[in-house]
């Protein structure tokens, strides 16, 4: 039987981009379906967020003349990962498979046919990875650098280098709607479904046309949603600050009781000190419980599925 194959593409404010980039699109599609890679009910899914140009006049326009584009339009803006999600859960309904990517086209398209490789060897999740950079400015390497150290740093099990560019199964879309968190950030819930994965790694180009829409508030917002929602990492920076104030304070309390023996009498300065670890010890510690309840509570709030079965055999 032949795959279903969607691509899945988020678009704001991309009439500029998408006259260049959709001609590009159809033409990989058309060259998968010709050499018998995937089937001919495969489409290019674009998902109109809430633009506020011509984009889905454009959209509208590419399905008249063909087919094979087809769209979606959200009454508002959402964010990219959302509009994301709005086009893979409206893709899941039709595809075998889905490939995400970005309008741009900064991802090498070619790498698609490696990734439907992967998929037909078996892999479930296919992660488009970037191998080489050199063509992103300076500011945009450098951001995007410090990004990946600190969710490595904070183990947050994302894939150094991923980002949007991804293959997934319909069995990967299934297990994914299961995480109904209202703040979502998809490469770091994909790595969480434990199925079968594959890594290609493709060169990074320079946008077709137009700006880039990743600010450095909306790479910070990005990053701060990805440490809270899976990192437990600050929590455990936070009981390392409990006991260097302990140890603090437990040297201080050493050097006041020598001094206090040796001379006597009672350092004013020493006495200071040593209450201040003290006071801070038992602040940072109180603060380290209420974290932790705190964290626990967002855990049950999330209703994230205990466990998700793969494979079911019976006889």
């Amino acid at each position: 039987m032949d795959t279903v194959f969607y691509m899945v593409i988020p678009c704001y404010n991309e009439e500029d981009t998408l006259p260049k980039t959709a001609p590009v699109f159809l033409e990989k599609l058309r060259s998968l379906i010709d050499n018998g890679t995937v089937g001919d009910a495969s489409r290019i899914l674009f998902v109109n967020d809430g633009s506020a140009d011509r984009t889905w006049e454009i959209v509208r326009s590419l399905h008249e003349s063909d087919p094979h584009f087809v769209g979606i339009n959200l009454a508002h803006n959402v964010g990219e990962q959302y509009a994301m999600i709005a086009g893979m859960e409206t893709a899941e309904q039709y595809a075998d498979c889905i490939i995400t990517m970005d309008c741009d086209l900064q991802d090498d398209i070619d790498a698609v046919d490696r990734m439907l490789a992967e998929y037909h060897n078996g892999c479930e999740l296919v992660f488009g990875v970037r191998s080489d950079r050199s063509k992103d400015s300076f500011s945009e390497r450098t951001a995007s650098g410090a990004f990946y150290k600190i969710m490595d740093l904070l183990q947050t099990g994302l894939v150094h280098e991923h980002a949007n560019y991804r293959l997934m199964s319909k069995k990967a879309l299934r297990l994914f709607r299961e995480y109904t968190e209202t703040n979502l950030y998809r490469p770091s819930a994909a790595c969480l479904l434990g199925l079968k994965t594959g890594v290609v790694a493709h060169e990074r180009f320079v946008r077709a046309a137009g700006t880039t829409g990743y600010s450095l508030m909306k790479r910070v917002r990005l990053a701060v949603d990805a440490i809270t929602s899976y990192s437990a990492a600050p929590l455990w920076l936070l009981t390392a600050t409990v006991f260097l104030n302990a140890a603090l304070f437990l040297v201080s309390a050493v050097c006041l009781i020598v001094f206090s023996v040796k001379n006597g009498a009672f350092h004013t300065g020493l006495c200071v000190v040593c209450s201040v670890w003290l006071i801070g010890c038992m602040l940072s510690a109180a603060l380290r419980i209420l974290c932790g309840y705190a964290y626990r509570a967002l855990g049950e709030a999330k209703k994230r599925p205990r466990y998700q079965i793969d494979t079911v055999l019976f006889r």
